[in-house]
């Protein structure tokens, strides 16, 4: 029934929640008689609302799951049944710990925006510009294996998105039965992740090979994060003994996944209910991690692999740790001579 959903889904404390929205229009043409060939319609429009959510049940306590026996490569799936018939059941701890303090998130979001026509509807512009905040971000994220757990749900920040939608449309012809119609949308959004569960320094969103797809506070979300070469004081590639590059300890941000912007151009032409279109379709800005080349560097069909035409070469600008250190126990390096085989 609707109470234990509920009573499964946030503590006893957290189960109610107001939110609400409202949104007015104002069409100034006619309020002031303002329609001519030129404006032919004039319409503002403002908006605020607000949506709350919760997140899946049975994440406020600690449960058990039915048990898996594994051996790496077979998998034994309670309950067992019985070659003479009946069924063993059995159950494990989830690896998923309760938080008996979650609460709902809340989504805010305002919008300002006009529709505006020309030349009889000949020309028209839709302009939408708005600010969405979530706050108290419903996110189940890893915690240490220590605890006996390997994740928790939990109220981790704020995040906002604000950006601005257009649309323009427009007849440029229209002779009889022929008519050729343009539409252009463009959209630029602004994600931010604001503020973070001050016991976390970054939250996994997800992951690529040896890449991680991360988020940090001040910083879009969808930051790619990966390993770079140890380089030092003076900017030099360290390699070890056979030539090849060594990775720093920590990883760091090559960019976000975020587009600057995007773009849709879109052509119809009309004749006597025959119609053709097509479609240019832009999205600008924003890294991609690519497996396809990924694969293609590990089995040497990318062209970057016949660097030196295969040929055995020296790393530009590398060093080597000559086994030493100065008065500071720093390590002393010294050109590097060995070339990658």
């Amino acid at each position: 029934n609707a109470r234990n959903d509920w009573s499964s889904v946030l503590p006893e404390g957290n189960r109610s929640f107001f939110y609400g929205g409202a949104s007015t229009s104002f069409v100034f043409t006619d309020a002031f008689n303002m329609s001519s060939n030129v404006l032919s319609f004039g319409k503002l429009r403002v908006g605020v609302s607000q949506t709350g959510r919760v997140g899946d049940p049975y994440q406020i306590t600690n449960t058990f799951l039915q048990g898996t026996h594994t051996d790496g490569f077979r998998n034994l799936q309670y309950p067992l049944v019985l070659s003479g018939g009946g069924t063993i059941n059995g159950f494990e701890a989830s690896n998923i710990v309760g938080n008996p303090d979650l609460n709902n998130e809340l989504v805010t979001e305002y919008e300002i925006g006009a529709d505006l026509r020309f030349f009889n509807g000949r020309v028209g512009l839709d302009a939408n510009v708005y600010s969405k905040t979530t706050t108290d971000l419903v996110w189940n994220t890893n915690i240490t294996p220590s605890t006996g757990a390997t994740s928790q749900t939990l109220n981790l920040g704020e995040i906002n998105n604000k950006g601005i939608e257009l649309l323009l449309t427009a007849t440029p012809v229209q002779i009889g039965s022929f008519s050729w119609d343009i539409s252009a949308n463009y959209a630029k959004n602004k994600n931010e992740l604001v503020s973070l569960n001050e016991d976390l320094p970054q939250v996994d969103i997800g992951g690529l090979s040896i890449i991680s797809l991360i988020a940090k506070v001040g910083q879009p979300i969808g930051l790619l994060e990966g390993p770079v070469p140890l380089r030092d004081s003076q900017g030099r590639i360290v390699v070890a003994s056979n030539g090849l590059p060594v990775a720093a300890d920590d990883p760091e941000v090559y960019g976000d996944v975020q587009y600057d912007y995007v773009m849709g151009i879109s052509n119809s032409f009309s004749y006597k209910g025959l119609r053709f279109s097509f479609l240019f379709d832009i999205r600008q800005g924003g890294l991609m991690y690519s497996r396809t080349a990924d694969l293609q560097y590990f089995s040497g069909t990318a062209p970057i692999t016949t660097y030196n035409n295969r040929e055995p070469f020296i790393v530009t600008n590398s060093v080597v740790d000559s086994g030493t250190t100065d008065e500071n126990e720093n390590p002393i390096y010294v050109e590097n001579t060995t070339p990658v085989d």
